[in-house]
C-alpha cells in the first residue's frame, strides 16, 4: 500500500521534531493531501489521541502501550517499499555493513541502490527517487524498530550486546525492540543474523553467519569484526543478487571505511 494512500484526508500528528519529523513533515505537505498535520513536541499526557487518525512517533521518543493508530517514519517507510529493502541492524557495525552493502551491489548490479536511514538523510528524503527497481539499503536503528510492525524483505542482525539500556531498561527490553527486524517477516523473506544472537522466531528463510568463520577477504578495513561484516555483504550479494563472487570481493576492497572508525591519526 502506497503512503499517500494512509495518509490522504487524514487528521497526522507529528510527535517529535528531529530529522524524521521534520523529514516526515516536507513529505506529507509534498505528497499528501492530509485534512490536518500538527507538530507537537511535549509529553504524552498532553497529547489528545483522540483528535488524530494517525501520530507518528520520532525514534527517539520513550512510550508503550501504543495503539494502533500510532506509526512512524519507518514503518510507513516499509509499507510501500518493504520488497526493497534490506534492513540492517546490531548493536555494532550497523553503519559499516550498511555502506559496505551499498556500495557493494551499487558496484555489482546494473540496478539503482539507495543508503537510507539511521545513517545520512532520512528514508522518505528519497521517496521522489525510488523506482520499482531501486534497492534500498536501510541502517535500522533500535528506537526505529521499536514499535515496527512490519519487517524488510531482507533483514540482517549483526550482533546483540549491551547498550541503550537507559532507553529500554533491560536486556531483554532492547532486544525485542531490534527483533522486529526479522519477526513480522514472511515465507519467501531471508533473515541473516549473527551467531551471538538469540533465537528470534521467524517465517523468512534463516542463515546464521559465525563470528569465527575463516572466509577471509582481502580488505583496507582492519579488524575481525570488518571480516565478520564482510561475509553478511558477500553471502547476500552473491546468493540473493548472483553478483560476480571476484567483483564482490573487489568492492569490498575498495571501501576505505567510514570516518572517526578506525582512522588513522
Amino acid at each position: 500500500m502506497k503512503i499517500t494512500d494512509i495518509l490522504n484526508d487524514k487528521r497526522i500528528l507529528l510527535w517529535g521534531y528531529g530529522l524524521e519529523g521534520k523529514s516526515t513533515e516536507k513529505f506529507i505537505r509534498t505528497y499528501c493531501n492530509a485534512r490536518e498535520l500538527t507538530v507537537f513536541q511535549g509529553k504524552r499526557e498532553e497529547l489528545d489521541e483522540d483528535a488524530y487518525d494517525y501520530i507518528i512517533k520520532s525514534p527517539g521518543i520513550v512510550a508503550e502501550n501504543l495503539s494502533g493508530k500510532f506509526t512512524s517514519m519507518t514503518e510507513l517507510f516499509l509499507t510501500e517499499f518493504s520488497g526493497q529493502v534490506i534492513g540492517v541492524t546490531g548493536t555494532k557495525g550497523k553503519s559499516t555493513t550498511s555502506s559496505l552493502m551499498y556500495t557493494v551491489l551499487s558496484k555489482c548490479t546494473d540496478r539503482p541502490t539507495l543508503l537510507v536511514g539511521n545513517i545520512g538523510l532520512p528514508a522518505l528524503d528519497y521517496y521522489g527517487e525510488i523506482t520499482d527497481d531501486t534497492i534500498i539499503v536501510f541502517e535500522m536503528s533500535c528506537h526505529q524498530l521499536a514499535h515496527a510492525k512490519i519487517s524488510p524483505h531482507i533483514a540482517l542482525f549483526l550482533n546483540l550486546y549491551e547498550e541503550h539500556l537507559d532507553y529500554y531498561g533491560t536486556m531483554d527490553k532492547y532486544f525485542n525492540a531490534k527483533a522486529n527486524i526479522t519477526r513480522h517477516q514472511k515465507p519467501g523473506d531471508y533473515f541473516f543474523v549473527g551467531d551471538n544472537v538469540p533465537p528470534i522466531e521467524t517465517a523468512a528463510a534463516k542463515t546464521v553467519i559465525s563470528y569465527d568463520d575463516p572466509m577471509h577477504f582481502d580488505m583496507l578495513l582492519k579488524g575481525d569484526h570488518n571480516q565478520f561484516n564482510a561475509r553478511f555483504v558477500y553471502t547476500i550479494s552473491t546468493k540473493l543478487f548472483s553478483c560476480d563472487p571476484d567483483k564482490v570481493r573487489e568492492a569490498l576492497h575498495s571501501f576505505t571505511g567510514l570516518k572517526h572508525r578506525m582512522q588513522f591519526a
